[in-house]
């Protein structure tokens, strides 16, 4: 997507508002579409403001060739605000103009304009109209969307609404973006809130009034039924009376669907928690054949065990693609090792775990990737969570005992001895796996990096190599390959993440793996670049 080069009038008719809708924003109706979504701030005191993002294609609107050779059009958002009793309390709208320098430039669909609205409002509830029209054309879109504005109170700890973003300092960024930044940084919005599958989610969101108390955040994404697919949760020493947070997070293993994104603050006494449902988009999830009805039963059987009977209640009233969605949810809540090394290979959403520096580490072979990578890289990885690993292997105990035949549970048994440090059982778990007839891509990757662990780099590759032969364009056997010819000095270490990185861009330690091999041989410009492609 490319964005606009556009001149705009900025609607500022300031503020006072707070939007806290969690669930998704509306899109504009009519002949003009748009999305659009809404965002509370504080403005002074107690004072905020609502900020409405607006999003739409510039080839939605007609242009007009004018005298310089350059193609005009003109557009204007009016909004309305209405309160409880139907009465217009608000109105705001300003002429605003779209130009292009080519007549291809007006009819290229991946063009996107982005404008903001800015509206102040007395506390209580509201409900906005935004009208957007096409003003050579005679056509217009509208959103109806409500706003919710609190007060904020000086005496306790205040938090604006999730903003969420598409990035943050794109590059291209023109001038008529800068009504975007926030805290020196320059924050696209997402007003329809809808990520492609792999791809960061951005997010801004502010804290008022801490009182230079020492305070937590606590964030986690959940899917629908619940389950915290992903947590992060970081404390601060009393050392400032309001933060700006903007952060990256990864979203690599959510699989298409509707998720809440919750932030939760604490400092002293006082908690808030703001929410924000967005969309991960991507193919209808199909379950691969190997979720059959025997490993539905066995799946069953584990959830009554480890989760309860409401929970297996709720697994069984699901049809199969909802069944996959839910177990691999609850697992990733309950124990991520399971969900990873066997749900999400089983059910074909993704691959086993990563091989990365916590597995490397627990294997012992921390010196190569010293030698071979970074040594400050290598002194900052610590191993798994064993504890973690001990649960996982428990519950593919159970799992095995009830199919012993099963072997994508047992490469999973032997994944989790990986991340348990436990290499000689899971050296043993993937060959037993292997003798028992384990033609699977898991099986041979699972015994490549257990011929890491024993310095067999050579083994390793071949190992990667069957593996690829099973599945041709598989990216975690591809990195994995790379890596043992990396870590075993058979390959420059730039070379190999070169490889890698065309493997699988999107890993979530391949580019800054490469920056650091930058710095160490004095490219900085190239590690620069690589750093910024994260």
């Amino acid at each position: 997507m490319r964005i606009a080069i556009v001149f705009l009038t900025l609607i500022v008719a300031v503020f006072e508002v707070h939007a806290s809708e969690m669930d998704l924003p509306p899109r504009g109706e009519g002949s003009i579409a748009f999305e659009i979504d809404v965002c509370s701030f504080r403005y002074r005191g107690r004072e905020g403001f609502e900020e409405v993002t607006l999003r739409f294609p510039v080839a939605q609107f007609a242009f007009l060739r004018q005298n310089s050779g350059i193609y005009l059009a003109r557009y204007k958002p009016s909004l309305r605000v209405l309160n409880e009793d139907g009465e217009v309390v608000q109105q705001v709208e300003a002429e605003s103009r779209l130009t292009a320098e080519s007549l291809e430039a007006t009819v290229d669909t991946d063009r996107m304009v982005y404008d903001m609205v800015q509206v102040r409002l007395p506390a209580g509830r509201y409900r906005g109209e935004l009208t957007l029209s096409d003003l050579q054309a005679d056509r217009a879109g509208l959103a109806v969307f409500s706003l919710d504005v609190p007060a904020y109170d000086p005496g306790k700890i205040g938090m604006s609404d999730l903003y969420l973003s598409s990035g943050f300092n794109p590059q291209g960024a023109g001038e008529s973006l800068e009504m975007f930044r926030k805290n020196g940084r320059l924050i696209l919005p997402n007003p329809a809130r809808q990520y492609r599958r792999g791809v960061p989610l951005y997010l801004y969101f502010e804290v008022y009034y801490l009182g230079y108390q020492s305070h937590r955040v606590e964030m986690q994404i959940e899917d629908r039924y619940g389950h915290r697919l992903w947590r992060d949760q970081r404390s601060f020493p009393g050392y400032r009376g309001e933060v700006k947070f903007a952060e990256g997070i990864p979203a690599r293993e959510l699989l298409s669907g509707t998720y809440t994104l919750r932030v939760r603050v604490t400092a002293g006494r006082d908690t808030l928690v703001s929410a924000r449902k967005f969309e991960v988009l991507g193919d209808a999830l199909v379950p691969a054949s190997g979720f059959d009805d025997q490993r539905a039963k066995t799946a069953q059987h584990l959830l009554k065990r480890f989760g309860g009977s409401g929970v297996e209640a709720t697994y069984t009233g699901l049809g199969r693609a909802d069944r996959a969605a839910f177990l691999y949810g609850f697992w990733m809540d309950r124990n991520p090792i399971v969900a990873r090394a066997y749900y999400n290979p089983l059910f074909g959403f993704g691959a086993p775990p990563n091989l990365d520096g916590a597995i490397i580490t627990a294997m012992g072979r921390r010196k190569e990737m010293a030698k071979h990578l970074d040594p400050r890289y290598a002194a900052r990885q610590v191993p798994p969570d064993t504890a973690q690993a001990r649960d996982a292997l428990k519950v593919i105990e159970v799992l095995l005992k009830e199919d012993g035949n099963d072997l994508m549970g047992r490469a999973a048994r032997g994944y989790a001895y990986l991340f348990a440090g436990n290499l000689p059982y899971a050296e043993r778990t993937f060959n037993s796996a292997l003798n028992a007839g384990g033609v699977l891509s898991e099986v041979y990757n699972g015994v490549g990096i257990s011929h890491m662990g024993r310095k067999r780099w050579d083994e390793a590759v071949v190992a990667y190599d069957q593996a690829l032969a099973l599945r041709p364009d598989w990216k975690t056997a591809q990195v994995n390959r790379a890596f043992a010819r990396l870590l075993g000095g058979k390959q420059r270490a730039e070379d190999a993440l070169k490889e890698a990185i065309e493997a699988y861009s999107n890993h979530p330690e391949l580019l800054y793996l490469l920056g650091r091999v930058f710095e160490r041989e004095g490219k900085i410009e190239a590690a620069e670049k690589a750093y910024t492609r994260q």
